[in-house]
């Protein structure tokens, strides 16, 4: 493209801007990916570069069932032009898109072979709020070499270079990335060009009717849990490895995690629940026999927040930390059921002000060191970073679903204890929205069974409509029983919510276990049997 004799005016400048985006809007390009190589954990934990410690994901198209396929296979295997990638949260689905960014950007001879076909990467937030148009994320990655054309000229030119868009997080779009996101299904690519966005699995269906909608076919395919217990050695010992520089300190995180019960390590199925382990039990080594599901590990991924918090407020002075910190964490898990209902994780500039604002109010009273301490809040409940896809701006997220829902549980079940509002209130949503909040309303049993029996008995009746208003599911009733050992008679009602399943529950710190029915049976069973120190206690629930 670099010799433009012969070409149409049209046709010279179509050349000559793609000639500017693949080389000089490469490199510019190539040098934005690369800020993203590095990665600060959660909890203070450290700093690790994100290809040293990645772990190679396993893959699966949904129609090949269980064959696993690595990357290369996956490209390779891939029939249709846009692909979609679901995952449960926290199970490297941003990591993978991030690794292929860094690849592609990396030195030449580093670049694996399923993106040597490709001639530019174009990365697309769905948590992003600023990028109003797919010409503005353009205009973010390519910098200058865009400088001289018209919007038409930035698209026209996409559509004539073999382009990977990496769209992150449908899950989590909202009006302003959704218009980005219509935007770029809209327009029709090169042959040769792949579009390959990630989400949770309950999100898929959504997805794939707005695919339908702009006539699209697409094909799915599933990143795998981590099962086999030598990949999740590797990955603890990985990781302990680059944060310590120390071949014993990884060694024996090994260890510690070889020698738990094989029930408490088929807990840890997802990366972000690994680095929780090794977070958590850094801190609270103790924990380590107390785990019945990973919900209850998430909530301890909580309490390690607060311990992190405690530590610095204590540092700048602050008297009675421990007060301060449960109405910050009010203030802060507010937020997080707000955005939960309507889907967003990241704050607006005028949202972060009212939220400080907030915090100030709560401050005041324990410390003159205000503005120090609302600080210290934001940076260990949020993520504060520069926009990975085109924004100017620093932005104020919270830095997994996993932690909003945490915190809005714990919202949400403080208000059930100290006020009589009614939950749907407390929610601030209509019933019909609250299969949103599932995840939510189901930590919220665990944590009134743990912190306020009294309360979970006399709002039961509210929570059982409010999730069965949320569609509670067969996997989530095995895990509330399991984190529920106290209230096995009264969680197992939930079991009638569900559809076409026979339980037995025979021992909530043993296995779990359910069986799919006829599909034309409407009988639902639920037997639940609490620890032995209530053998006596069964309930029987049928229809």
């Amino acid at each position: 493209m670099t010799a433009f004799g012969g070409f149409s005016p049209g046709g010279r400048d179509l050349a000559y801007y793609c000639y500017c985006v693949t080389t000089k809007g490469r490199q510019i390009a190539n040098q934005r990916f690369q800020e993203y190589a590095k990665e600060d954990l959660l909890f203070d934990a450290g700093c690790v570069e994100r290809l040293a410690v990645f772990h190679q994901l396993n893959l699966t198209l949904k129609e090949e069932g269980k064959n696993e396929l690595t990357l290369q296979q996956l490209f390779d295997s891939l029939k249709e032009r846009i692909a979609l990638v679901s995952a449960n949260v926290g199970a490297g689905k941003t990591t993978l898109l991030m690794y292929l960014m860094l690849k592609f950007s990396g030195p030449q001879s580093d670049v694996p072979n399923y993106l040597q076909c490709f001639e530019i990467i174009v990365f697309i937030q769905c948590r992003d709020r600023h990028n109003r148009n797919l010409e503005e994320v353009v205009k973010w990655h390519f910098g200058v070499s865009c400088a001289d054309m018209t919007a038409e000229d930035i698209l026209r030119t996409l559509q004539h270079l073999r382009v990977l868009f990496l769209v992150d997080g449908f899950d989590e779009y909202n009006e302003v990335s959704l218009a980005v996101l219509q935007q770029l299904l809209d327009k029709t690519w090169h042959q040769h060009s792949r579009i390959l966005i990630t989400t949770c699995p309950w999100a898929v269906k959504d997805l794939k009717n707005l695919l339908r909608k702009k006539c699209k076919v697409s094909e799915e395919c599933k990143i795998l849990p981590i099962t086999e217990l030598g990949k999740q050695l590797d990955f603890i010992e990985k990781y302990r490895f680059h944060l310590t520089k120390c071949s014993d300190a990884a060694l024996a995180m090994r260890e510690l995690f070889s020698n738990l019960d094989p029930d408490v390590q088929s807990l840890f199925t997802e990366p972000i629940l690994l680095l929780y382990f090794c977070s958590i039990f850094k801190e609270t080594p103790e924990k380590k026999d107390k785990f019945r599901s990973s919900s209850d590990m998430l909530m301890d991924r909580f309490t390690l927040q607060k311990i992190v918090l405690k530590t610095k407020l204590s540092d700048i002075g602050v008297t009675d930390p421990d007060i301060l910190i449960e109405k910050l964490l009010r203030v802060i898990g507010k937020w997080a059921l707000e955005f939960l209902a309507c889907n967003h994780v990241t704050f607006t500039s005028a949202e972060i002000l009212i939220l400080k604002e907030h915090c100030c109010d709560k401050i005041k009273v324990n410390t003159s060191n205000i503005e120090v301490a609302t600080e210290v809040l934001i940076n260990t409940m949020l993520v504060v970073e520069k926009s990975r896809s085109g924004s100017k701006d620093t932005t104020y997220s919270f830095p997994h679903k996993s932690v909003q829902e945490t915190a809005a549980a714990n919202y949400v079940a403080r208000q059930m204890m100290l006020t009589e509002d009614t939950l749907q209130e407390i929610l601030g949503v209509e019933s019909t929205e609250n299969e949103r909040l599932r995840e939510v309303l189901l930590h919220v049993v665990a944590a009134l069974s743990r912190d306020s029996p009294r309360h979970l008995t006399r709002r039961w009746g509210e929570l059982k409509e409010a999730l069965r208003e949320a569609r509670v599911t067969a996997a989530d009733v095995m895990d509330c029983v399991a984190r529920c050992p106290d209230h096995a008679e009264a969680v197992a009602e939930l079991a009638a919510l569900t559809e076409d399943e026979e339980w037995h529950v025979r021992n909530a710190s043993g296995p779990l276990l359910s069986s799919r029915r006829n599909p034309s049976s409407v009988r639902r069973r639920a037997d639940a049997e609490v620890p032995r120190s209530s053998p006596h206690l069964k309930a029987t629930i049928s229809e």
